[in-house]
């Protein structure tokens, strides 16, 4: 047994998934980082990425899609899906020749 309980979960966690596929060299060095911290850090590390893996999962995946350009609307945040919207059916559109009638047309 370790003297760090915590250590002795992320070595079994390290073997465990080493042997259904090999670790990039990024999770191995995360996994050694992980394993320097105290028990205490180690257990709110663990009870953060379980409450947001999931989301920390799809925003990767937002971003590899809007990056590859194979994404869709709902990969965008709520103003900018608005805004795309808006373009593509022509709604509240301010359109104006200048400023000052930019300003007229906003009432300032």
């Amino acid at each position: 047994m370790s003297a760090v309980g915590g250590c002795q979960s992320a070595t079994i966690s390290i073997n465990t998934v080493s042997q259904k596929q090999p670790m990039t060299k990024l999770i191995q060095e995360t996994f050694e980082q992980i394993a320097q911290l105290s028990e205490e850090q180690q257990n709110a590390l663990a009870i953060f990425l379980q409450k947001h893996l999931a989301l920390i999962l799809q925003q990767a995946e937002r971003e590899k899609r809007i990056e590859e350009n194979t994404y869709t609307i709902n990969d965008f945040n709520e103003e900018t899906q608005q805004a795309i919207i808006n373009i593509e059916e022509q709604k509240n559109l301010t359109v104006c020749a200048n400023k000052e009638s930019l300003y007229n047309e906003l009432g300032i």
